[in-house]
């Protein structure tokens, strides 16, 4: 699956929204937190689970 989005400008700052039932379907839901990793222009978003937040919410 390949969904296009554009990068545009919120207060002078890049800015991209996702959204869609497709992100639910991937496992993400409202209020889910994530880490983000970049690299050679690539962005990879990895859900953080609740045990692991409470983890790191710990240290």
């Amino acid at each position: 699956m390949c969904k296009i989005y554009t990068v545009s400008e919120l207060n002078n700052k890049p800015f991209i929204r996702l959204t869609g039932k497709w992100l639910e379907e991937k496992g993400f839901n409202k209020g889910d937190k994530f880490r983000l990793f970049y690299d050679n222009g690539i962005l990879v978003l990895i859900k953080i689970d609740k045990e692991d937040t409470n983890k790191d919410l710990k240290k």
